[in-house]
Order: C-alpha cells, then structure tokens, then sequence
C-alpha cells in the first residue's frame, strides 16, 4: 500500500518515502509507503486551496450534502481496510469497523448535524476561510471528523496526517470516495475535486513557516502538551482566524452508595469503558470514584472482572487492542515512580527483538493525597469517597494535578437525586446518568464545541 500526496485535485508522489509497518513491528505484516510533500509541494498546496476558497464559499449547501452522502457509499468499505487499519493502530478489528461505520452514519445524517449545530437558523459561509487539519498519532477517525465538517462549513481543507499511515489512509481514501461521488451525483462542479489537500510531511518543524496563513483555521489533536505547543508555533508565525485543538481529555466516572445497577454488570460497564480501543480514546474512564460503603466489594469485583480485558490479537473480539510500545514503556516507567507497579496487569511476549511488554486493563487504587495521572493505555485510577461534598473535593484536586479545567465526560451510577444535586457542583463538559463515559454521540459539541461552528466566517439567515 502506497499513500501519496494530494494536491490541487492530483495525486503526487514523493521523492522520500518511509515504509511503516504494523504496531508489532512484524517484518511479515502490513506496510504502508509514505510518499513525503517536498517545500514545493506544501507551496503548491496552500496556493491551489487559497484560489478555490472562493468557489467553495458560494456552493450550494445541498451539493456538498449530496457529494458527502455518496461517497460513504465508496469510504473505507470493505474488510481489508479495517483489518489494515487495525493492524497498523493496535485497534482492535470490531472497534475500528464499528467506529467507521458509526462516523459513516453522523455522516448521512449531515442535514441533520447542520440543523443541530444552527439551530434554526442557515449559516451562509460567504466570508469562509480555508482551514488546516493536523491529525494525531495514528488514529483514523479524525480524519473524517475534521474534513466532513471543514467541507460542510464550506472551507477548502489541507489535511496532514500522521506520518505512521493509518491517518493518511483513511485521508486518502476520503478523497478517493469523494472524487467518485463528484463524477456521479455533481459533475458540473469538478472544482470540488480541489477543494481538499493531503500531505504527508515527517518533520513539522520544518514545515510550519510554509504552512502558517493568515486568518486561515487550524484544528489540532494530542497530548495537552502537544496542542499547546502546536498552537504556540503557529502565533509565532502569523494571526490565525481561529485554532481549535483536541486536547487528551480526562473523564470520570462516579459509582455511589444510591446506585442501584447491579455490581458485577456494571464492573463490566465501567472496564469496558476504561478499556474501549485500548484505553486510547478521550471518552475512556481515566478516574473512578467509589463510595466508601461499596468500595472494598466493588475493588474486589473490578479485579475479577478484569482478567477478562486483555490485550491479544487485533482479530480477536475479546481484545482490548495493543497499546503502543513506547506507550507501554511510559506507564510503566509512571507507575513505578508511583510505587505502584505490583497493580500493573502486564506481560511480556515474543522472543528476541520482537519481545515486548504487552499491558492489560488495570486497576491503581489511590489514597486521598495520592496524585492522579491520565495514561495512554487502558488504566483506571481508583478513589474512594465519604461524601458528595468529599467526592466534589476530589474532583476538584484531580482536574488540577491534570491541568484541567474541565472533564470531558463525567458519568454518575446513582440515584436520580444525586445526580440532580450534583450538576451544578461537577465542572464537565457532559454529565451522564446512568451511562458509561465512552458511549459518543457526533451530533452532540466533542470537548464543548461544534467544530463546524468554530470555522464558521457567517452571514445568518433564517431557514424557510
């Protein structure tokens, strides 16, 4: 497989190319050749979008509707592709064909997002401005969200992908089912086929200077740390319209002495939730507190239960995924400095330079006055708590040790009284009842906002 760069509507090759191979590093795996953009090429690119902004601006909203819902017709459909995709991420097969096919749906339902995202209102994007998409490490659900929405807020999108190939994949084959979709249902519009850019670029470093625009958008995702840096590199170089980036996001999940579910079905619940696509997403529960009442007998539970979420074979429905190596080696190396390593459920498998650390779903209790940490990996820390004014108290402390000033998701297994009581107490950006953290809805604001909004140049009129 061969991922080659996209620019003004034609595909390019690269004169360096990197060869990736599968999360095992396995020399009879999956490869993926990355074609590098050489400084002409991001020239080339910033200058064909900049020239098809104004196209776009003034294309009917019902066109891009119609381009976008056949082309999920064509994106990323058959079985290869999510076994690939797996296989080069650490995801487990059965997550990544659901999360596809999930996105795929929010997707067809475009109209709908716009309505949920305007209200009753229509946002005509005459004054639109292109937009740069950044994608993370790896991950090949960004890719989607980031150019269906760009495209839907009627902005040109360049899209750098994540130089390890799962990212650009699932770019490319956007652009491929995208192109199709142009030829079939809006052939007169054959500048559409311009309005989207992807290049493959392995240092930033080198890059930012040609790729900072003034008063154009740019969206990020990583670490806090990441993002932070991201956006620091591009205000020294020029005025965005806007930046919005993805932070990691930490979520909670609260079990109290109110709950009624019964313990051992919800133990499964919540490590599903710590665990969902190798502990890798937003949505994971990174924090749960437990009532004092209930706390020795539900720890006993979680450590039965979790013998049953363990890292195996991508193809495998029973696994969590594979957490990357490197990501292995910092929980460890966290944990251990905590003086916590005894709660890591960990293994080491292969021979010789294929051996590896290989991380299970674990469980880090935690006293009080004991410091809480957001991993890469499907670990949960464990907290106790007397009170509801207690357990504010712990949040409070966990979302500054996080630098945060908000969970992304809060989940509450009690009482519909407690949780009432508690909503105005818990800074979170969604407060669930009843509902594990990790259960996404696309039609709803991700970290507090709607993406399409916030690249949004408008002129608002009122729907028929």
């Amino acid at each position: 497989m061969e991922l080659l760069n996209y620019i003004d509507g034609e595909y390019k090759e690269g004169k360096e190319i990197r060869t990736n191979v599968d999360v095992l590093n396995r020399k009879t795996g999956p490869t993926i050749k990355v074609h590098f953009a050489s400084h002409w090429d991001i020239v080339a690119a910033i200058e064909g979008i900049s020239r098809i902004q104004s196209h776009m601006a003034r294309i009917d909203e019902k066109i891009i509707h119609d381009v976008l819902h056949r082309a999920m017709k064509y994106y990323l459909i058959k079985e290869s592709d999510y076994t690939l995709l797996a296989e080069m991420t650490g995801s487990p097969v059965a997550f990544t064909e659901a999360a596809i096919k999930e996105t795929k749906e929010w997707v067809m339902g475009s109209e709908d997002f716009c309505k949920a995202v305007f209200g009753h209102k229509l946002e005509a994007h005459h004054n639109s401005v292109p937009t740069i998409g950044i994608l993370p490490s790896n991950s090949e659900q960004e890719a989607l969200f980031v150019i269906v929405q760009s495209l839907l807020a009627k902005s040109a999108v360049i899209i750098r992908p994540s130089s390890r190939g799962a990212a650009g994949y699932s770019s490319m084959a956007f652009v491929n089912a995208w192109n199709r979709a142009i030829d079939e249902v809006a052939n007169e519009y054959t500048f559409l086929k311009k309005v989207i850019s992807v290049l493959n670029i392995p240092d930033m470093n080198e890059a930012w200077e040609l790729l900072s625009v003034d008063n154009w958008n740019y969206v990020c995702f990583g670490s806090d740390a990441t993002v932070e840096e991201i956006k620091k590199e591009i205000r020294s170089h020029v005025e965005p319209r806007n930046i919005i980036a993805y932070g990691s996001g930490l979520s909670m999940s609260v079990v109290d002495q109110s709950n009624t579910q019964d313990l051992q079905k919800l133990s499964y619940t919540l490590l599903e939730s710590v665990s969902i696509n190798r502990g890798n997403e937003c949505v994971s529960t990174d924090i749960l507190y437990v009532h004092e009442s209930l706390y020795e007998e539900f720890h006993e539970i979680l450590l039965q239960t979790r013998e049953e979420f363990k890292s195996l074979s991508m193809t495998d429905k029973r696994t969590i995924g594979l957490t990357q190596e490197t990501n292995c080696q910092f929980i460890l190396e966290a944990i251990a400095q905590k003086g916590k390593l005894e709660h890591i459920f960990y293994e080491e498998k292969g021979i010789g330079k294929n051996k590896r650390k290989v991380i299970h779903t674990s469980i880090i209790p935690l006293t009080e006055h004991e410091a809480s940490m957001e991993y890469p990996g499907p670990i949960v820390s464990l907290r106790s708590y007397k009170n509801q004014e207690h357990l504010f108290k712990l949040m409070k402390t966990d979302l500054a040790q996080n630098k945060k000033r908000k969970s992304l998701v809060c989940s509450l297994f009690s009482s519909r009284k407690f949780y009432d009581d508690s909503l105005a107490s818990i800074s979170a950006y969604k407060i669930k009842h009843n509902r594990p953290t990790h259960l996404m809805d696309l039609f709803l604001p991700h970290q507090g906002i709607y993406l399409m909004r916030e690249l949004s140049d408008t002129i608002t009129l009122e729907r028929n």
